[in-house]
Formats: C-alpha cells, structure tokens, sequence
C-alpha cells in the first residue's frame, strides 16, 4: 500500500500498488482516514515496526498523536488512542518524525528549531529529555511526564537525576 497525507483534506488516503513499490500502479482504495478532530494540518505520518500503531504529526496541534490499528497498516481499522508525546518544549513546528533501524530511539526535526530532537526507549522503557522532561515508552505508547507509576527499584539522586535498577516498571 502507498499512503499520502494531505494539509488540505486533513486525512491519509490508501493506494494499493499492483507492482510493488511503482507508484504508476497505484488504484484509490476509498480507504481514508480522518484526523482533523486531533490535527488540521497533518505534515508527517509514521507506523510502528508491526503496523499496528500510527503516529500523526502537524503545525496546529504540535503534538504527535498516536492511532491504533486492529489490523497492522490496514488505516481503516485506526482508532485514536492519544496524544503520544508533546514536544513543544522542543519544538513548535513538528515536521518530520522517524524511529532508528531498530526502533529505540524516535527522532522529530521541526520547522522552528534548528536541531534534531532524540526520545530515547532503552532497555527499561525510560526515555528521559536531556532538557527536562521525562517520557516513557510503555506498552507501545509515550506516557507523559506526571501519568507515570515506578514500580520496583528505581528513585532519583539529590541533582535530579534519575537511576533505574533491573526489575523495575513502568505503568501509565
């Protein structure tokens, strides 16, 4: 399938590709998801590795919204689950979003900053700004900072620093 976003009609249209890969074979499916309740001005569009998750982003609400699909990269079983991650104290204008190869580490560059903006997951799930704010990666979603439950052995040091011992949990 080849998906393409438009600003103007605040949705993401389904092609399917006959020839895998050329565009010229490309047929409507009448498959269209909406997200203008969450986002008018939809810019950047990522799936999870499995395709059962999909991250919206746009200049009005700044936020990355997150859809889930109950069949992997099939958009018309999408549903909202949340907004994912707010990175405006980063960024104002998210433009781009991308995780790395092996999917720790997810990646926005904006149209107002001058930087590359990094959300780590490491092996405990914690991701933690280096500006601030702490996100954590659980059950395939962002939790944001103030939603968090620790469970187990972890605790912050007296600079703010945060450390997480082996067997701890993270709920949101």
């Amino acid at each position: 399938s080849l998906y393409v976003m438009g600003q103007s009609g605040d949705d993401i249209n389904e092609y399917t590709l006959s020839t895998p890969y050329d565009i010229s074979t490309a047929s409507f499916d009448s498959i269209v998801l909406s997200v203008s309740a969450q986002e008018t001005q939809p810019f950047a569009m990522l799936f999870n590795d499995d395709g059962t998750s999909l991250y919206v982003t746009g200049i009005n609400s700044k936020n990355i919204n997150e859809y889930t699909l109950s069949t992997p990269y099939d958009i018309s079983t999408a549903s909202f689950e949340s907004i994912a991650l707010d990175p405006s104290g980063e960024e104002n204008l998210p433009a781009t979003i991308f995780f790395n190869e092996d999917g720790t580490s997810l990646y926005l560059i904006g149209q107002a900053g001058d930087d590359v903006n990094e959300y780590t997951m490491m092996e405990a799930d914690l991701t933690v700004n280096p500006a601030t704010e702490l996100h954590v990666w659980a059950g395939g979603k962002f939790v944001p900072g103030g939603q968090v439950t620790v469970q187990g052995n972890a605790g912050s040091g007296p600079d703010g620093s945060i450390h997480v011992d082996e067997g701890a949990s993270f709920t949101g």
